[in-house]
This record gives structure tokens, C-alpha cells and sequence, in this order.
């Protein structure tokens, strides 16, 4: 059973598994600083003119990308323990990733729109050099 743990281990090459907690940080610390943002934000939302409803579900949709960054994040770490299936799902991790991107960019957010843009470049490396032996 230990053998096969570490096996498991040893697909992903060290620079993937680098990678892959470079952008999994990356996300975590975005997602982490979003949060922080909430009690800022819930003071502004409920000082403005806007209706009940939509001072409701616009903290619900803040919070949400917050959960939604640390969840891929971990996702990115669970790759590292997933072998073969690593790479495709390290794709998949990026397109969602930059459809964040998209969002922030759209939003104005240029920092943060970079910041995830790196994360989601350092996925798809993680993804090339999943199966590679260093």
C-alpha cells in the first residue's frame, strides 16, 4: 500500500508538482485577499441606495469568488496526487482560471486580472511538465 502512495507521487515530475504550488498559492492568497475585502464592502453595499434584494445577493456573489479561488487552489494541490488524470485536469483548472481572468479585466481589476493570469500560465506549465521526469 506505501509503495503504491509513493508511485502515485512520482508521476508528476518535481517541477510540476512546483508549479502546481505556485499557482495553487497564487490562487489562495488572491482568494484569502478578496475575503478580507468583505467587511469593506458590506459597509459600502448597505450605505447605498440599492434595494434590499440586491444588497443581499451582491455579498452572497462577493463571497462566492472568495470560495470559488480556494477551492481551485485546492484543486491544484489535489493534482499533484492524481497521476495520470494530473494533466487534464490542470487544463481545465487554467480555462477556469482564465475565465476569471476575463472577469477581472472586464471589472477593471489589472492587478488582480495579472495575478490570476500568472496563475493560470503556471497550471498550464504544470500541466506540460506533469509527466516529465526531472
Amino acid at each position: 500500500m506505501l509503495r503504491d502512495r509513493a508511485n502515485i507521487l512520482k508521476i508528476m515530475s518535481k517541477s510540476g508538482k512546483i508549479f502546481c504550488l505556485i499557482g495553487s498559492f497564487l490562487l489562495l492568497v488572491m482568494g484569502i485577499f478578496h475575503g478580507s475585502g468583505l467587511s469593506w464592502i458590506s459597509a459600502e453595499i448597505a450605505n447605498s441606495n440599492a434595494k434590499s434584494f440586491l444588497k443581499d445577493v451582491f455579498l452572497v456573489l462577493f463571497i462566492h469568488v472568495s470560495i470559488q479561488l480556494i477551492g481551485l487552489a485546492s484543486l491544484g494541490i489535489l493534482t499533484m496526487f492524481l497521476g495520470r488524470a494530473a494533466r487534464a485536469i490542470l487544463i481545465f483548472l487554467s480555462v477556469m482560471v482564465i475565465s476569471n481572468v476575463a472577469l477581472a479585466f472586464y471589472l477593471g481589476a489589472i492587478f488582480p486580472g495579472v495575478l490570476l493570469l500568472t496563475a493560470a500560465v503556471v497550471f498550464l506549465l504544470a500541466a506540460i511538465k506533469a509527466s516529465e521526469k526531472d
